[in-house]
């Protein structure tokens, strides 16, 4: 005689899923757990605890899906059953972090060899998990003499060419997989200010008069201002750097004079 005997092993029902991924308020959400072994087909369950607002456990298939509507920290226990009615039970947490915002900064003109403004920062950044960084996107160049500081996002150095430069600043947070921002940016870097003017013509008292003040580099329209000294009774300095008027009285005059632009000032 002969006896067959079918044997069917199984392997314990154990928990394959030990943490789960991060999420971020407003975006789309989706990971799925996974346990391994037991008999048939695993349901699950939420056990203990709350997930974000915004997201739901799939019973059937173990995923968790949906559009985080709250940033928190989320501390729950989920319990996955198989056919024989072994179940097997994790404790996830569950961060959900708010959007990573950027604010473009307006940064400041530069002047060709001159040390650029302290403070000029590419962005204002909120949101995300801190801290960020900051680099700069592929191909895209500063200033040269300029460097992006990637730690906060300021721009410094001394700029030794003229031009205007864009370029494209990206932020990241510390999650993982991170959020990511681009900050556009532009800087002017212009010539230093500076005066050609060397001397005034002469006059003649009761002859009109006129001669103009010249500068060049700089920004912008210039603005010009007699800064000490005097000159001759009858005459007067518009705001263009033009002298005109008829002098009154004979003698020897000394003034200075300063032009500014829309950025720095020169003598």
């Amino acid at each position: 005689t002969t006896l067959s005997v079918l044997l069917s092993f199984t392997t314990q029902l154990s928990m394959k899923t030990e943490a789960v991924p991060d999420g971020v308020v407003g975006k789309d959400y989706a990971t799925t757990l996974e346990a391994t072994g037991g008999v048939g087909t695993h349901t699950w369950e939420l056990a203990n605890g709350t997930l974000p607002g915004g997201l739901v456990l799939d019973p059937e298939t173990g995923a968790i899906a949906g559009t985080p509507t709250t940033a928190g920290t989320f501390t729950f226990t989920v319990t996955a059953t198989d056919e024989n009615e072994a179940h097997v039970d994790v404790e996830l947490t569950l961060s959900v972090y708010k959007a990573l915002t950027v604010t473009p900064q307006t940064l400041p003109d530069g002047v060709k060899d001159t040390a650029y403004p302290d403070g000029a920062y590419v962005a204002t950044v909120a949101g995300g998990t801190e801290s960020y960084t900051y680099t700069l996107k592929t191909g895209d160049h500063l200033p040269s003499g300029l460097a992006l500081r990637s730690a906060d996002g300021l721009i410094s150095g001394t700029p030794t060419a003229t031009g205007t430069f864009t370029f494209t600043v990206t932020v990241s947070d510390s999650a993982d997989p991170a959020q990511t921002a681009d900050v556009p940016c532009t800087i002017h870097v212009y010539e230093s200010l500076g005066i050609t003017t060397a001397s005034l013509p002469d006059g003649w008292v009761g002859t009109d008069y006129s001669a103009a003040l010249v500068a060049t580099g700089g920004t912008g329209a210039y603005t010009w201002t007699a800064t000490s000294g005097s000159l001759p009774r009858g005459l007067e300095l518009a705001d263009t750097g033009v002298i005109t008027g008829i002098p009154t009285e004979a003698d020897t005059f000394s003034a200075t004079f300063q032009v500014t632009d829309t950025a720095v000032p020169a003598n």
